[in-house]
């Protein structure tokens, strides 16, 4: 049998309106972007996320991904304690060359600005619940441990 995860898994939080735009996102790169905010959740380093930039707030990071021809962006944030935000997902559609539309840039900031919001009136429950996460695992590890301990044959000599 598989060892248990003893690791905590943050909740992934999708700002309104972020849920529907990935079901919309090709197959492959709803898995890339899927796997890379599993990542996230567990607080294991993400592949391929990096600063979004362009005037967008420092917290957020971006995935880039390609897929025939096109290209596609994730936008989250993992700055907050016990929890991710997943801010928005799209279809680059530059005009520009490799700058983000402005219009993609205000819809990021805006809903980095929601989130922020979301975490004041909730970080109670989110930190609650990262602490009773920890104590499980905690649990389930003793537990394991213990298990995995040989119990002495009654009457055996030392």
């Amino acid at each position: 049998m598989g060892q248990e995860s003893k690791r905590y898994r943050k909740p992934l939080k999708f700002v309104p309106g972020v849920e529907k735009a990935v079901r919309e996102l090709p197959a492959d790169v709803q898995d890339v972007f899927g796997k890379a905010l599993m990542d996230a959740q567990y607080g294991d380093q993400v592949s391929g996320a990096r600063p979004f930039g362009e005037g967008v707030p420092r917290d957020v990071l971006k995935l880039v991904e390609d897929d025939d021809g096109e290209t596609y962006r994730a936008a989250f944030v993992v700055a907050f304690a016990g929890v991710v935000y997943l801010l928005d997902v799209f279809q680059k559609k530059s005009k520009s060359g490799r700058a983000t539309p402005q219009s993609d840039l205000d819809r990021v900031t805006a809903r980095y600005h929601a989130a922020v919001q979301d975490y004041e009136t909730s970080k109670a429950t989110y930190l609650a619940a990262t602490e009773v996460a920890k104590d499980v695992a905690i649990a389930k590890a003793t537990r394991a441990t213990v298990r995995s301990v040989p119990m002495q044959k009654r009457g055996a000599k030392d």
